[in-house]
């Protein structure tokens, strides 16, 4: 296959200089070596008529293909990674959350019931005040008043003026 004979390679030189060298190479030596010519790329935008051979559109699809395919696996096993920690972290994170979240809700429950208790202790003077009020109100005759206004026959009194009300309009 033509267009195989030539690859570049990047050297770093002593004084800190960078020269690029022309190699002879064949087809086989290019599928052993793709390693290396992965590492010509810097970090700039380069163009493969700069730093790969000159390749025939087959042989220059195989590289391509060959460099995505690489960057492929190593990006699938970094986020299969990356989605086996996260897993684990949120397991982690859900545990924790379920341990906090029942240390609240007891801590609520147990301080509410004592609050409770505490108002319904602190009221007790004012209920019997209350209480006291209303026997002195019945038994004083307040009866008769208390009589009328808790009447039960206010029911059906009441229907019946309702459904007067709504046929005379």
């Amino acid at each position: 296959m033509r267009g195989f004979d030539e690859a570049c390679e990047r050297l770093d030189t002593d004084d800190g200089s960078t020269a690029i060298t022309t190699t002879t190479i064949t087809p086989v030596q290019f599928r052993r070596n793709m390693v290396t010519m992965n590492t010509i790329a810097s970090p700039q935008i380069l163009t493969p008529s700069k730093y790969a051979p000159d390749f025939s559109p087959r042989s220059f699809s195989l590289y391509l293909a060959s460099i995505f395919q690489k960057m492929l696996s190593t990006s699938c096993n970094t986020i299969l990674l990356l989605l086996q920690q996260t897993f684990y972290a949120t397991r982690v994170l859900v545990v924790q959350t379920c341990y906090t979240v029942a240390l609240v809700v007891t801590e609520l429950w147990l301080r509410g019931s004592r609050m409770v208790k505490m108002g319904w202790r602190a009221s007790e003077p004012l209920r019997q005040k209350l209480f006291f009020e209303f026997m002195v109100f019945v038994l004083g005759g307040g009866y008769g008043i208390l009589l009328i206004l808790l009447w039960p026959g206010w029911i059906v009194v009441g229907t019946f003026a309702l459904g007067l009300w709504f046929i005379r309009g």
